[in-house]
């Protein structure tokens, strides 16, 4: 019994599959009543419980058994979570399933106009597990799943992975085998629970059995390392990075997602600074302006006399001096160029030579 008073999300979820699932020998049509349906749910019956019961429901007994499977190994990497917010984050995590594949089936019959969308069962516990997984990967991150078995894959690949096998059992197998059945709870829920866990989940660290005092990192490097494209490998990154930001810039217009802050640790380049980091001199009338490479700026002489930044709208007044001596420099170089090219011996013809005469020499023509 000491087994399970350590791992109570476990018997949290294997009581209801269970029970949910003896219904199948008790219950007639037991599918369209406890599964999710959408006809049954808001049109033509009001089974509103099957919004919860649909993603503890299962009808294949081998099914079952992978759930209660790695429902057991998942357990043991939670413990003890804060009952209010995880409460909050598992309940959210199941009516967005529902609801969700309610709403895709619910479009899908308003454009083909078919009414079997309406009468598709829905159910399925891997929604449940990816939430699960995902709310691991927050406590977890680098850690190894097994460093034996499984030595490069960390709990930050672990939902992408669950995703990518039940996707690969569909294109194999066909999308009526039973691991592929309860696929867009799963894909919903990979969606949803990042989100919840990344802008709404509130992590308490004066309480040890929060998630948050379970990993040595601080916040910001936390925060960091959760961000959705490191569920990926490195080189993904160039293919899925341009979706993410169009999603989460679609999110923040709807005023879901919070706007991105810039970190003041990170880098700036400008047109003073090498991207080397080293620091980059311009010389001007007044003295050196010097960009060094924490993208500060001084100058070597000032009107002062000493070495201290100069004012804002000194730097600018000084750069534009500095643009245009360069831009007179250019143009003076390409008049002086086009005066050597028009110098022609042959059309300064000489009155008389100087040599036997001594006088200065005539010139009757100049061509510029």
């Amino acid at each position: 019994m000491n087994v399970f008073q350590e791992r109570p999300l476990f018997l949290y979820c294997f009581i209801p599959l269970i029970i949910l699932y003896s219904l199948n020998y008790l219950l007639d049509h037991c599918e369209t009543i406890i599964a999710l349906v959408t006809a049954n749910t808001i049109i033509t019956h009001t089974y509103v419980w099957n919004m919860i019961t649909a993603c503890f429901y299962e009808t294949n007994s081998i099914k079952l058994l992978l759930d209660i499977g790695l429902l057991w190994w998942i357990s043991k990497y939670i413990g003890y979570p804060n009952i209010e917010q995880f409460g909050l984050y598992f309940l959210f995590t199941i009516l967005s399933c529902t609801m969700g594949a309610s709403i895709y089936y619910f479009a899908r019959f308003v454009g083909s106009g078919r009414e079997e969308f309406l009468l598709v069962p829905l159910y399925g516990f891997n929604g449940i597990l990816m939430s699960f997984f995902m709310y691991i990967r927050r406590i977890h991150g680098n850690g190894y799943i097994h460093e034996t078995l499984l030595p490069r894959i960390t709990f930050h690949q672990l939902p992408s992975l669950f995703l990518f096998l039940q996707l690969i059992t569909g294109l194999i197998f066909g999308t009526k085998n039973i691991l592929f059945e309860d696929f867009l709870f799963t894909f919903i829920s990979f969606i949803f629970s990042w989100s919840y866990l990344k802008f709404y989940y509130k992590y308490d660290d004066e309480n040890p059995l929060l998630p948050m005092n379970l990993i040595t990192s601080t916040e910001s490097h936390v925060q960091e390392e959760f961000q959705f494209v490191n569920m990926f490998p490195q080189a993904s990154h160039i293919v899925i990075i341009p979706f993410t930001v169009a999603f989460y810039n679609l999110m923040v217009l709807i005023g879901l997602f919070p706007p991105l802050e810039v970190s003041e640790r990170k880098p700036t380049y400008h047109h003073l600074r090498n991207s080397d980091g080293h620091n980059t001199i311009s010389h001007t009338s007044s003295g050196s302006i010097i960009s060094n490479a924490n993208g500060g700026l001084t100058t070597s002489t000032n009107d002062h006399g000493d070495n201290s930044p100069l004012p804002v709208k000194d730097l600018i007044a000084e750069r534009r001096r500095a643009r245009a001596l360069k831009m007179l420099d250019a143009k003076l170089q390409e008049l002086s160029k086009e005066a050597a090219e028009g110098w022609d011996d042959t059309s300064l013809p000489l009155s008389v030579d100087l040599l036997d005469t001594g006088k200065p020499i005539e010139m009757t023509k100049f061509k510029v």
